[in-house]
């Protein structure tokens, strides 16, 4: 995965310098995205002097100054991956320094982002699940089990797939219909703008990043990222349409939004656990995307 770019941020995070944020990215490193002079940029978060971890919070806003000795990492001593803000402020990395810029892709998942209005950083969770990474993944690609397993959250939208899109590189989105469009409208008074002609999207940037939004209103960046130890280490980010009126309105909806996630990604850990690790199945007509997901990681060395 050296030379794959992976989705982990968005701009809006990192608007002010000092500001980071620490990723777990893969099993062998963490990556530090950080705002360090004005400059957006992606690290290794060991210190260059001793490898000594620089930043131990998941998020903050202090100078990359090392523990153990006190040195201030500087920018230009720092091991720096390559990253890039394409695609509605979104961030790209790749840890490969020298590799070329996130090419211009031409899919219909990539374009969904370019179309995301300015965003506003509202909160985060951050989870340790027990199962395969790819398990939990696969879970985010199904939606035959949502009336069961979310009969209390996700499943009283009511939603109904309208599209779906797969793209060449394993990635693939997901637009939904809700049966709740009526009670979306009133919410829609509260923001300058509609970014979907849909009520629910769900884009799967293959393969640890996901991305949910209602409408363009808010949207939850979810990272799945896997551990040494086998399993799962899991980050979700919800940002908020910024600007406008009715801002009070507008961060309570994302409130209840943020409860409604941590409702369903609690539900999801615990069905999660009970998988089967490698158990393939007969996946049914449905389970087009999470075999588009299989296909595509089969010749992948992760």
């Amino acid at each position: 995965m050296r030379n794959r770019w992976h989705l982990v941020g968005h701009v809006s995070e990192l608007a002010n310098p000092g500001d980071f944020v620490v990723l777990p990215f893969a099993t062998d490193r963490e990556i530090v995205l950080s705002n360090i002079d004005g400059d957006v940029v992606a690290w290794d978060n060991r210190c260059p002097h001793r490898g000594a971890r620089i930043y131990t919070e998941p998020r903050g806003n202090r100078a990359p100054v090392c523990g153990y000795h006190g040195r201030c990492a500087r920018a230009q001593d720092v091991h720096r991956f390559h990253v890039t803000e394409v695609y509605g402020g979104f961030l790209f990395v790749c840890t490969d320094p020298h590799a070329p810029g996130v090419p211009a892709i031409d899919s219909r998942t990539f374009d969904f982002l370019e179309e995301t209005p300015p965003l506003r950083f509202h909160s985060e969770i951050r989870a340790v699940y027990s199962h395969d990474w790819t398990v939990a993944v696969e879970n985010a690609l199904d939606n035959e089990h949502v009336p069961l397993v979310h009969g209390d959250s996700l499943s009283t939208l009511g939603l109904t797939r309208a599209a779906l899109h797969c793209d060449h590189d394993g990635s693939s989105l997901e637009l939904f219909v809700s049966a709740q469009a009526d009670r979306l409208d009133r919410v829609g008074k509260l923001f300058d703008h509609r970014l979907l002609t849909c009520d629910y999207a769900h884009a799967h940037l293959f393969p640890y990043g996901a991305i949910a939004t209602t409408r363009g209103w808010t949207y939850a960046l979810q990272n799945y990222f896997p551990r040494s130890d086998g399993g799962t280490t899991f980050v979700s980010r919800l940002f908020v349409q910024d600007g406008g009126e009715h801002e009070t309105a507008r961060l309570r909806w994302a409130a209840a939004v943020a409860n409604m996630n941590e409702r369903v990604f609690a539900e999801d850990g615990a069905i999660c656990d009970l998988v089967q690790v490698g158990f393939t199945g007969n996946l049914g007509p449905r389970d087009d995307r999470i075999r588009h997901f299989r296909t595509n990681l089969r010749p992948v060395v992760l």
